[in-house]
């Protein structure tokens, strides 16, 4: 399977600043892809329609990174450059694009609830849990007086930071990269795409921009 290959001239994004006025917004920050052939950026192995289909892994990763590389209060752009025999393609792709990133957003929307639902249920098990063993650790140093009770105690309250560690990584933790990635593809969700033929690069957008 052929890879797509991004130029180094278009590897990375064209960030234009912004006029030196602070009331003046922030000029896009230009992403551009380009491939020999579309099929090289999308999912070999989906079967939907041209512009419903996922993109590639690889397509994905670089475009991404050049997202986070822009500057925060930048708005995004991503121009696709197309070879010239899949310019009628340019609006499926174009459309593509956008709806892969909309889609990712809402997976790791859906991700981010999944983990707080399942962290809240860790965390109700464990304290319930932890409360139990508490009282036997309670019950055991209060009852009997030995070296060895004393250290069955203190090895049931061990067990008790250890069943709770996990919850409470899961929720102070786990959800920060989520809630990263879901705000990146945020923005790309909401960035114009253009989709033009590479010869064209310097003369417009074919079929119009969005």
């Amino acid at each position: 399977m052929h890879t797509p290959r991004f130029s180094h001239r278009d590897r990375v994004p064209t960030m234009h600043q912004p006029n030196t006025t602070a009331s003046d917004h922030a000029a896009p920050a230009l992403i551009k892809v380009r491939a020999e052939d579309r099929s090289l950026l999308f999912d070999a192995y989906d079967p939907a329609p041209l512009r419903e289909r996922r993109i590639s892994e690889e397509a994905n990763a670089f475009v991404a990174q050049r997202a986070r590389n822009a500057p925060k209060q930048a708005p995004l752009r991503v121009r696709v450059l197309l070879p010239s025999h899949d310019a009628a393609c340019c609006d499926d792709v174009q459309t593509a694009f956008q709806q892969h990133f909309a889609r990712c957003e809402q997976e790791q929307r859906v991700m981010m609830r999944s983990l707080f639902r399942e962290g809240a249920a860790m965390a109700i098990e464990g304290i319930a849990v932890a409360l139990v063993l508490v009282t036997v650790a309670r019950l055991l140093a209060g009852s009997f007086e030995s070296v060895m009770v004393e250290k069955i105690a203190n090895g049931l309250s061990l067990i008790v930071w250890v069943i709770l560690w996990r919850p409470a990584d899961m929720l102070i933790y786990d959800w920060v990269p989520i809630r990263k990635d879901r705000r990146l593809y945020a923005r790309l969700a909401a960035a114009p795409v253009d989709c033009i033929v590479a010869e064209d690069d310097n003369a417009g957008s074919h079929n119009g921009s969005t």
